[in-house]
């Protein structure tokens, strides 16, 4: 309601001042030698007499205020008053000053004085009319106008007045002639907009031409929406109205950026697939091999494919993740992206992708990446997948029924554990108990305790007491070093397995702590991150069940034609990101064959559902994730083996 009144105030100002456009922009008519005789005798008088000199001055001001004597005898008592904070006084000079048909050389002074006094005792509206009419003069110069602008802008910003102040950064910004001081100006008006989300007041905006400063930032935004919803039409709309109002902004030229990619949509190389992978870094010796796997795949590595791979390195210094997906579209032209292996850019990299009607296959676990749109496809061991066919396992196949989860407090412990207790419960489970730790954390003492019930004495103190009094009466003549220890209360385990998201190193610290803890007989459940020669070493005593896409030392496995080609062209075992670059260059390879273009290709994508794999006969699941082969694995005399 207040922007509303205000606006309505502006409003009437804004009438005002073309009103007194019509005054006389010139000075005062000049003074008889008599009255500057009596001036300059008060001013001289007001050092050392002031309180006549007032008296002098006043007489004056009353009865000359048509006379330039007598106007600077009210801005001397004006600026006196003001000084000794007689408010009332100091406005009443002032007021004759500003509200005459002359200019004076002081009036911007004296205005600004006059908007502090009137917008302090809550007068937005004469503070206003004040600053419009003195405005209205012809004569002032830039500095005065961007300095009385300046203060418009402060009591409209004070009353929340949005398009008032939209209007006066308008206003300065036409004034300005440094081109750092428009862009400073240009900045605080799109900023002021930025809060602006209703279509109705974005409208409104567009439609008012005094606005019109803040329209390119407006419609770039609006084109910048409309091309992540891909509703391209709208989007060139929107960036083309950017370019025609101000060529030179930086906004035009973010916007003839998105122009070219939309030009680029219809421009494809339909044999080019572009591959964003880690080929620097600490990830890349997985980067590489992932490159010469899917180099085998396609055919190109033994020459044997007309398709062209358009490579960019996702270490790269300063790489940004959409910006690799654009250049990889608008300069290499691709049909479809691979990518990336890491979840840090995974998801920029198919925002992207989608936006510009990309099919990209993304090699990384992290959840949430097909849901981003149906351009995206995934071929990775996910998460869901590991945890259904775990539970699965341990429900069916082993008879378990009641459940603990250990979990790290990162991203990796906090989705599986949730994904973990979905599915124990979706299968008519039961989770016991859930305890999380530090990422960092060393000592499992207390989350170990607290899922057996030996932390908190005090939820068992009738027993905790007994086996106190038992212990005591055993150890009457104890010494002075005896002390009472920690685990007299015996540990409640009322679950089957203990579920462990984090890796060997974690699960040795939680399965020794188990072990003091004297649980016995549960079976610790884990993910593909156990699938490691270490783990024999870190489980102890205890029984693991956990899953991934094959087992290395598989016979079926090594004999099989994907480990053979391997072994002949790159001298080594692929590992599981190499099975799955490979058979993403399957797939890829299979599409390309019968399809030129791009919604093409994520219709020949979706469709799959019967293509020989490297391990199995690969479909397409509609959640757009590439069906994976997934084994159950535990251990046998120290070796890990397949779960008979």
């Amino acid at each position: 309601m207040l922007i509303a009144i205000i606006s309505i105030i502006i409003s009437a100002c804004s009438t005002t001042s073309r009103e007194d456009a019509k005054r006389e922009a010139a000075p005062p008519p000049p003074s008889s030698e008599q009255l500057q005789k009596e001036l300059a005798r008060a001013k001289a008088l007001f050092s050392k007499n002031p309180q006549v000199a007032l008296v002098s001055l006043e007489n004056l001001a009353k009865n000359h205020s048509d006379s330039s004597a007598g106007l600077e005898a009210h801005k001397i008592l004006g600026d006196s008053y003001f000084r000794s904070r007689k408010y009332q006084q100091a406005y009443t000079h002032y007021s004759t000053i500003l509200q005459n048909n002359y200019l004076e050389s002081f009036e911007t002074s004296i205005c600004l004085n006059t908007v502090l006094i009137l917008r302090d005792s809550n007068q937005p509206q004469k503070a206003l009319d004040t600053l419009n009419r003195t405005l209205s003069f012809s004569g002032l110069s830039q500095e005065e106008r961007l300095s009385l602008l300046n203060a418009r802008l402060d009591i409209q910003k004070s009353y929340q007045d949005f398009y008032g102040q939209l209007e006066t950064l308008g206003t300065m910004f036409n004034i300005a002639q440094k081109p750092s001081e428009k862009e400073s100006i240009r900045a605080r008006a799109s900023s002021l907009t930025d809060s602006i989300t209703r279509p109705q007041d974005i409208e409104n905006i567009l439609s008012n031409s005094r606005l019109s400063l803040v329209h390119p930032s407006l419609h770039f935004r609006l084109g910048s929406i409309a091309f992540e919803k891909s509703d391209f039409p709208t989007a060139r709309s929107h960036f083309n109205k950017v370019i025609s109002i101000d060529s030179e902004s930086e906004y035009a030229e973010s916007a003839r950026e998105y122009l070219e990619q939309l030009d680029a949509r219809f421009s494809v190389n339909s044999k080019t697939v572009g591959v964003i992978l880690p080929l620097s870094g600490k990830y890349a010796d997985i980067g590489r091999s992932v490159l010469n796997s899917l180099q085998i795949g396609l055919g190109i590595y033994d020459n044997q494919s007309n398709i062209r791979l358009a490579v960019i390195d996702s270490e790269g210094k300063y790489l940004d993740a959409r910006k690799a997906v654009e250049r990889l579209v608008i300069e290499d032209k691709v049909i479809a992206i691979i990518g990336s292996l890491q979840s840090k850019s995974a998801a920029a990299v198919s925002s992207k992708a989608q936006s510009l009607g990309v099919p990209t296959i993304v090699l990384s676990q992290k959840s949430g990446l097909t849901d981003i749109g149906p351009y995206i496809f995934r071929n990775a061991l996910t998460s869901e997948m590991q945890v259904e066919h775990l539970v699965r396992v341990a429900r069916e196949q082993m008879g378990l029924s009641k459940f603990a989860i250990i979990y790290p407090e990162d991203a990796y412990g906090i989705e599986y554990a949730n994904l973990f207790w979905t599915a124990v419960e979706k299968s008519g489970g039961q989770i016991r108990a859930a305890q999380s730790y530090d990422p960092k954390e060393t000592d499992f003492r207390s989350p170990v305790q607290k899922i057996v019930g030996t932390y908190y004495t005090e939820d068992r103190a009738y027993e905790y007491k007994a086996k106190l009094a038992e212990w005591e009466s055993k150890h009457k003549k104890k010494s002075a070093r005896d002390e009472v220890p920690q685990d007299l209360l015996p540990p409640l385990v009322d679950f089957d397995a203990v579920f462990i998201p984090d890796n060997t190193k974690a699960l040795g610290q939680i399965s020794a702590m188990l072990a003091v803890s004297d649980v016995k007989g549960v079976t610790l459940l884990g993910t593909n991150i156990w699938n490691t020669s270490g783990l024999a070493e870190r489980v102890g005593g205890f029984s693991p069940i956990f899953v991934d896409s094959f087992l290395k030392n598989d016979p079926q496995f090594l004999q099989s034609p994907v480990v053979k080609e391997f072994q002949e062209k790159t001298g080594k075992i692929p590992s599981l990101f190499d099975i799955q670059a490979y058979d993403t260059a399957l797939v890829l390879k299979n599409a390309l064959s019968t399809v030129s273009g791009r919604s093409e290709l994520q219709s020949e994508l979706t469709r799959l559902s019967s293509l020989s794999g490297s391990l199995t006969t690969l479909q397409m699941l509609p959640s757009r994730d590439l069906s994976r082969p997934i084994v159950t694995l535990t251990l046998k005399d120290g070796q890990i083996v397949l779960l008979k």
